[in-house]
């Protein structure tokens, strides 16, 4: 599309959300302020669609959660991108998060921590929990463990936040008090581990000793609000957004009888950790001393003896029960925690890679490039990539 030209573009993305808000944040940052669209702005839960159809807008952004919006999109007869993964339809190009990719994340911040009992709380008939539960199965069950499984109703769990929170859902609560415990719980998304959470208190169930909690968006309202407040994973809502914008503008350029485009998934930030899930549960006294002091200490350089006095065992048994417990010598433990630390100042700050070394624990930056790159298979530079608004690694 050329710049100075007018297009009106209607965004169907509710705001009721943190990360619908990134989104229409990561809009605005593509839209603005010369690209030449005229927005409009409508919830697509209270918005009739008449009103939407009356503007005539040239193409839409929207977040398709009903199965009636996808036929009223349909017959508009314009470009349109979705940015929901709340149904598997595949009417028109998606922008989302890898969804598969943040129930792994979450499976691996549990299986660090030294959980052995895992369980997922989804709203059925959503594909994105769907995809979430996966991901998070097929790590913990790599990993020789199991894991319980609960599907809140949607149509419930949809309406849930505009009820009364006494207004529990009592087949959760049966479900959360027969799990062995201590268990590692991811929910589907903030809103859900949030519930979960009030779930824990009214069965009387402690958080996180009991029961520690993940859920997903990392949306800073929700989060607060929920007590304790609740770790979630970050993910890149305003780089969907961006995306999204731009997949539009090829799109509009195009014309209609263009082929429609691939859309594509944007990978999560990681875990951001508050009061639910900050927690060990390592009945060993020495490696849950051993791994409290490596976690605090790992931005510095770290002895062995240092370590030694501070767990109060040999060398050698320490690393056995290490071995035993997490899977790693205590030295690759360091490594781990480090590379981990790398992983949140690149994704979510612009410092500098000897900053980033420093702040992580690493001698260098050449050395956070060698160590990254073992871990997690890509460069340093090409993580932090993926988390740019106007960054395009794969094109």
């Amino acid at each position: 599309m050329k710049k100075g030209s007018h297009l009106r573009v209607a965004l169907l993305v509710s705001s009721a959300l943190g990360y619908s808000r990134n989104v229409l944040r990561g809009i605005k940052s593509y839209a603005a302020p010369d690209r030449g669209w005229v927005c409009h702005y409508a919830d697509p839960l209270v918005t009739p669609f008449e009103q939407v159809a009356a503007w005539e807008p040239a193409g839409v952004i929207a977040s398709v959660v009903r199965p009636e919006l996808v036929e009223s999109l349909a017959r508009l007869g314009v470009p349109v991108v979705n940015v929901s993964s709340a149904l598997a339809d595949e009417s028109f190009p998606r922008v989302s998060v890898e969804h598969r990719a943040t129930g792994r994340i979450v499976a691996r911040y549990f299986l660090d921590r030294g959980f052995s009992r895992f369980a997922y709380v989804g709203r059925a008939g959503r594909t994105y929990s769907a995809d979430r539960e996966a991901g998070f199965s097929e790590t913990v069950t790599a990993a020789g463990k199991r894991i319980a499984t609960y599907q809140a109703s949607s149509a419930r769990a949809d309406h849930r936040r505009w009820r009364s929170w006494s207004e529990l859902d009592h087949g959760l609560r049966e479900w959360i008090a027969e799990l062995e415990r201590p268990v590692a719980v991811m929910s589907c998304d903030d809103w859900q581990g949030m519930q979960v959470a009030e779930t824990c208190r009214h069965a009387g169930l402690r958080v996180p000793e009991d029961v520690a909690i993940v859920g997903v968006d990392n949306d800073d309202l929700i989060c607060d609000l929920s007590m304790p407040p609740l770790s979630s994973v970050a993910v890149p809502g305003e780089r969907v957004g961006y995306e999204a914008a731009a997949l539009l503008d090829r799109m509009l350029a195009c014309g209609r009888a263009a082929r429609p485009p691939r859309g594509k998934a944007l990978p999560p930030i990681g875990v951001v950790t508050r009061r639910s899930s900050d927690v060990l549960p390592i009945e060993d006294a020495a490696v849950a001393a051993g791994v409290r002091f490596i976690r605090t200490n790992a931005h510095r350089p770290i002895t062995v003896d240092e370590l030694l006095r501070e767990v109060g065992i040999s060398r050698r048994s320490l690393e056995r029960r290490f071995r035993l417990i997490l899977g790693r010598t205590p030295l690759e433990e360091v490594r781990h925690t480090r590379v981990e630390r790398a992983r949140q100042l690149l994704a979510g700050t612009d410092l500098s890679m000897p900053a980033v070394a420093r702040r992580s624990g690493f001698a260098s930056a050449e050395r956070l490039s060698v160590l990254f790159r073992k871990e997690t298979g890509i460069t340093p530079t090409g993580y932090r990539r993926q988390f740019r608004l106007h960054e395009h690694p794969d094109e």
